[in-house]
């Protein structure tokens, strides 16, 4: 499993003029970020959303890092405000990949890499032997 990172608040430094994020385009806001941002990279990871009765949900997301702090602009802009959020007690990030926007040309698809697929099923194995064992 990836070491768990801290996300923080978007810097003050971050331009947003301009973006639009939208709610489920966590690529498509991380990407709108780092090129409006140069010094912004794309963290690949994965999330695990953690509810006031401890149930568990991993999923592959991106989001960004400049310098030594991460930050979700898609969960900061759009996600918190869901009702979803307020059934949501903590959500846990885990850095697989790092890459500059550079890294894509345009118009290339981006998928989510089998690294991030795999640990996201790891931890859905976790899970479900954890609820058929009687674990939280």
């Amino acid at each position: 499993m990836p070491q768990e990172i801290q996300i923080s608040r978007t810097p003050s430094e971050i331009n947003l003029v301009g973006l639009e994020i939208t709610q489920n385009e966590c690529i498509q806001n991380s990407f709108a970020i780092a090129q409006q941002n140069p010094k912004t990279q794309i963290v690949e990871g994965l999330i695990i959303a953690i509810d006031y009765k401890n149930n568990a949900k991993p999923m592959c997301h991106l989001w960004n890092k400049i310098g030594d702090k991460y930050f979700d602009v898609t969960s900061e802009a759009i996600w918190a405000d869901t009702e979803t959020a307020k059934e949501t007690k903590e959500i846990k990030y885990f850095q697989v990949k790092e890459f500059k926007s550079s890294d894509l040309k345009a118009g290339q698809l981006f998928e989510f890499s089998p690294e991030t697929y795999e640990e996201v099923n790891a931890v859905n194995d976790i899970l479900s032997w954890n609820e058929k064992h009687g674990h939280q």
